[in-house]
């Protein structure tokens, strides 16, 4: 009988998270992703970053004409260890810097295959000059670069594109490895010196690396900007509702960027439309790292709309609760708990049917625990003499607390009952049948079983993580009140 109580709590208990992860069709709130410009600066650094360091940058093959001699250049892969800093972020520009880039071409191979005409005193020569060198290791471990980014937040999309970059380094400083050729002797020294008259000219690299840069950034934005209004389903275990989430808009604020959401389920009318965040009644300057903000009564519809959606009745085995087994095993306990349980055989199955508990009386307390209030209505079904009878009619009420946590993606929940009372009666149709049935029982043995399960019960799950394109990915970490009415989610964040 203790699990009873369980069973009402356990259907309260189902609702309250769900609207950390789903959405659906006819009720709907608003959330806010909040990132401050510190973390945007960081985040941009860190991905500009990993775009600039293409292990392999795949340049076109090249002809280079130098002295006379058409150098062709095959297989050429360029990489780069980009240290960025001194970024300056503007509302509208982000300027890096690095020092000491350290940039490695690798070339497959470099042939010549021409006719030179030479004149020596007054005679022309025909000079068939063929050679092919590789493969061939360059590195410059001084480069600077300064890029410059222009960026813009529209209101359902994010642009930008790498306007400039600039690099430099001294003046035949790049290391070349020792070049092996198969043609005319010296031709080694030949190509060493034209490789290193032609690199004293940072345009060539640099071209191709500012494209590179500007195509990494479009491809990042473009998984963003291709998910607004999109509806993406978020899959939580154990829950009813089919909730979804969608981006909505952009906002820029003073102190960062405002990223809202509809988040959408299944309702029953009148239909739910939540309030839009208090924007400025925030102060957003609290936040020192990125955090979802929520609205307090968006939690409360959308945990009695998600109990409304559980199938009914919910059907529990009582000859597996441990507190029933050890009863029934005891003819003594029988007499003078439940006397009329010894009219039934030793295994006779009795299973309890329970409805939609119903919640109400809402209360928020502070550190995001609340109260509310649980009451349903059962029965017992029981096998006696051949045919399953409604057996025993049952009601009951509690007032709950609720203290959830989050850390480090772990959703965590303590309920625990303040005040409670069940409520049982013999049914008429078994009664009719059996008139004599002895309607005693002992009440101090539901009180404890009530008891029982009153005492603080928890349970937890992953929640899922977001990805947040080149921001990275988060981990819901910590769950907190804030004004005016509002619940943050503070957000842990993995680089890409």
């Amino acid at each position: 009988m203790g699990r009873l109580k369980r069973l009402f709590i356990y259907a309260g208990i189902l609702s309250l998270v769900a609207f950390v992860g789903k959405a659906g069709f006819a009720d709907q709130a608003q959330i806010g992703l909040f990132t401050s410009w510190t973390f945007v600066k960081s985040a941009m650094q860190n991905y500009i970053k990993a775009v600039s360091n293409y292990h392999q940058i795949a340049i076109p093959d090249q002809t280079w004409s130098i002295d006379q001699i058409d150098w062709h250049i095959q297989g050429i892969k360029l990489s780069s260890n980009a240290v960025l800093t001194n970024g300056t972020l503007t509302p509208s520009t982000y300027t890096v810097s690095a020092s000491n880039l350290g940039i490695k071409v690798n070339v497959k191979s470099i042939w010549v295959d021409q006719i030179i005409h030479e004149t020596l005193n007054g005679v022309t020569l025909n000079i068939h000059l063929k050679a092919n060198c590789g493969p061939i290791s360059l590195f410059e471990p001084n480069a600077q670069a300064s890029l410059l980014i222009n960026y813009k937040f529209l209101p359902y999309s994010v642009e930008a594109s790498a306007s400039s970059l600039k690099l430099n380094w001294p003046t035949k400083s790049w290391v070349i490895a020792p070049i092996s050729c198969q043609g005319p002797i010296g031709f080694a020294s030949t190509l060493t010196n034209a490789l290193q008259k032609q690199l004293n000219d940072p345009k060539l690299v640099q071209n191709f690396m500012l494209q590179k840069i500007d195509a990494g950034l479009k491809l990042g934005l473009s998984a963003i900007n291709n998910k607004f209004n999109v509806p993406v389903t978020v899959h939580l275990p154990y829950f009813q509702l089919p909730i979804t989430m969608k981006l909505h808009k952009f906002r820029t604020l003073n102190s960062g960027i405002l990223i809202s959401s509809i988040v959408s389920w299944p309702g029953q009318p009148p239909v739910y439309s939540g309030p839009p965040l208090p924007i400025k009644q925030i102060n957003f300057n609290s936040f020192s790292e990125p955090v979802i903000l929520t609205n307090q009564q968006d939690w409360t519809s959308l945990l009695k709309t998600e109990l409304n959606s559980l199938s009914i009745p919910i059907a529990y085995n009582l000859n597996k609760n441990s507190l029933f087994d050890s009863l029934r095993s005891s003819a003594f306990y029988e007499l003078f708990v439940w006397p009329d349980l010894l009219c039934f055989h030793s295994n006779s199955p009795f299973t309890l049917m329970i409805n939609r508990p119903h919640l109400d009386s809402f209360k928020w307390k502070n550190n995001v625990n609340f109260q509310f209030s649980a009451d349903d209505r059962g029965w017992v079904k029981a096998f006696r003499d051949g045919q399953y009878w409604r057996y025993l009619d049952l009601s009951a009420a509690a007032k709950l607390n609720f203290k959830p946590q989050i850390r480090d993606g772990l959703f965590t929940a303590k309920i625990a009952v303040r005040k409670d009372e069940i409520n049982y009666q013999f049914s008429r149709g078994y009664m009719a049948r059996y008139n004599s049935t002895d309607q005693f029982l002992n009440t101090m043995y539901l009180q404890n079983a009530i008891a029982n399960s009153g005492a603080p019960y928890t349970f937890s799950f992953q929640l899922p993580t977001l990805g947040l394109s080149f921001f990275g990915t988060a981990k819901f970490d910590g769950i907190e009140d804030s004004q005016p009415n509002l619940i943050s989610i503070p957000l842990k964040i993995s680089t890409p």
